[in-house]
Order: C-alpha cells, then structure tokens, then sequence
C-alpha cells in the first residue's frame, strides 16, 4: 500500500491481509403510503466507502514504534490518494487513528478507519461526447475549451462566459470546484453557472462551440 506515493514501509508500518473495505453507503429517498404495498423511489444518495486497515508496526524500541505512529497518523490527515493491491486508488480522509497494541516492545498493531471513495486513473478526451465509464450516477468533471473566435457569450455545457476572445482558454473545474480564464479565477461579470459539470455513467453531450478536453477520475460505488 503507498499513501501518496509514499511505501507503507517508510512509516515504518506493514498492512496485514485482513483488512476490509466497504460498500458504499446508500441512502434511499421514497414515499410509501400508509399501509399500502408500493412506493415511489425518488433518489439513492450515494455515501462514501469504509476502509479499515490493521497495521503492524516493527521497531527496535517501544519509542521508535510510537514516534513511527505518530508520522503515520500525521501523513493520514486531510485529503490523501492511497494505492492499494486491488488495483484500485482511494480518495480518503482520516476517520479514527486507532491505538496501538502492544504485543512486545519491538512489536505493536493498531487500526486505521478511513473514509472516501474509489475510482481509477485521471482519464483525458478530446470532444463533445465524452464516454463516463464511473458507476455512481453523477462524476465531477473538467471542461477546457480554447475560443476559436470572438464572442459575446460563449457556452460551456450550463455555463455561459462573456466577452470572450479568440484563443481565450476557459475552464469549468468541478472536481476542484474553480472557473478559470486563461488559467486565473474568473470574475461574476465573466461567467455564469448554476453548478459544476459532472459527467453521467455512458456517452454524454456537452453543449460548446469548440471541442471540448474533459479530464475526469472515474469512481465507482
């Protein structure tokens, strides 16, 4: 397992096979009236997976383990990639540091609970119908688009950019959640959105004058 291309090992830590990882959480929206036999299913909202991790930590004191414990736990905060031997890689977060239990002075376990989700590598297209190969209904995206001529208003999917000039790059940012022209942050008077793009599981259509690069991780419930 490598925490930010970082090996396990640097840590001073091993994971041990027994270690689990969830389904995601699912969380249904309906209305089922009293006492009748059906329903109606509005949405699923779509939670984060589980992971949890028994480690063993080896050292030459009960100091060396514990001050290894503590690098780990710091390297675990905030918003971390690990790549773990499923072939897979997990966007996480730091849920529980566990404690250490001590089996002798070189040799202590302890569990680590992270919460996130999986998906695979960073994938780049070229056009307007980009295939979504994620399996959760709804996929944070990047539009890019350079403006082959001079426009009042300039279409992105829902977003419109004004007073844009040939060769403007304009970018519609919904995994990092930021609108740029030419690379610094749009201003209200440049653009106008009512959400971020997202791409759907299988082909979609993009709505822009110019084709489109579309980055995307996909994700997977």
């Amino acid at each position: 397992m490598q925490i930010n291309h970082c090996e396990l090992s640097d840590f001073g830590a091993k994971l041990l096979a027994e270690y689990e990882i969830s389904g995601s959480g699912i969380e249904n929206s309906y209305f089922k009236g009293r006492n009748r036999s059906g329903y109606v299913h509005y949405m699923n909202t779509i939670g984060l997976k589980t992971l949890k991790l028994p480690m063993v930590f080896c050292g030459r004191s009960a100091h060396e383990i514990a001050a290894a414990k503590t690098r780990l736990d710091a390297a675990f905060l905030g918003k971390n990639e690990l790549y773990m031997d499923d072939g897979f890689c997990y966007t996480v977060m730091l849920d529980d540091a566990g404690e250490l239990t001590w089996l002798s002075e070189q040799l202590a376990e302890c569990e680590y609970t992270l919460i996130g989700y999986q998906h695979g590598p960073l994938s780049v297209t070229v056009g307007n119908n980009p295939y979504c190969w994620s399996t959760v209904p709804y996929t944070d995206c990047i539009l890019e688009s350079t403006v082959s001529a001079t426009a009042s208003e300039y279409a992105i999917g829902d977003a419109i950019f004004y007073n844009v000039s040939q060769n403007d790059v304009l970018t519609m940012d919904g995994i990092n959640r930021r609108v740029l022209v030419n690379g610094g942050p749009a201003t209200a008077a440049q653009c106008e959105f009512v959400r971020m793009p997202f791409l759907v599981p299988g082909k979609n259509a993009i709505e822009c004058t110019d084709q489109l690069t579309v980055k995307y991780y996909p994700v997977y419930l």
